[in-house]
């Protein structure tokens, strides 16, 4: 009996570019000038209750780094102490596949991988930027993930699961949002590895 060769069946390196009402378009209207797209002269930025932030420096997501452009940095092989936007190199235009569900699955098939993660970008910028108003956080985050729903789903053809935000400011919205995302199919969630500013400090 001949063995077939291995094939990459999971990918857990991968994320998507969120649109520019992805934080917005289900956000309730109390909340609503809290979160807003500013430019500063030929570049976009996000302010979050008034305060800029370039925690992501192009949140509009048109041009990215290339893919495996960040790997040395990260890896420690910096040996000339560039920054990791000098490291970079050359920006490119977002590929397809971290836009929408269809170009990903073409994606995996190009590359043989039979499933992924999906990753938000923008929520380490929520969490970070909003940190100091937990009950905004949790709201962008809810908006966030109802984008999401509607623009990746939570799982789609099986192949791609999209990881839904689970905000702990407070536990009992923590726990809301995590029955939010199962009664819509979640298979995974993200939850920040890091300590987390709740509503009573």
């Amino acid at each position: 009996m001949t063995r077939t060769p291995d094939i990459p069946i999971f990918d857990a390196d991968a994320h998507m570019y969120e649109t520019a009402d992805a934080l917005t378009r289900y956000l309730p209207e109390r909340y609503r000038q809290a979160v807003q797209y500013v430019r500063i002269g030929r570049h976009t930025r996000i302010a979050i209750n008034g305060r800029i932030t370039d925690f992501i420096p192009n949140p509009t997501f048109d041009r990215v780094a290339a893919p495996g452009a960040h790997e040395k940095f990260f890896a420690g092989e910096n040996t000339e102490g560039l920054t990791l936007r000098e490291m970079q190199g050359k920006a490119i235009e977002a590929p397809a596949a971290t836009r929408n569900p269809a170009d990903r699955i073409a994606e995996l098939d190009r590359q043989g991988v039979r499933e992924t993660l999906n990753y938000p970008t923008l929520a380490s910028l929520v969490e970070h930027s909003a940190a100091d108003d937990p009950e905004l956080t949790m709201a962008i985050i809810h908006a966030l993930n109802r984008w999401m729903l509607e623009h990746w789903s939570y799982v789609y053809e099986d192949r791609i699961f999209s990881t839904p935000v689970i905000n702990c400011a407070e536990v009992d919205g923590a726990r809301r949002e995590l029955q939010y995302i199962l009664e819509n199919g979640a298979k995974v969630a993200l939850i920040k590895p890091a300590p987390v500013k709740g509503v009573n400090g």
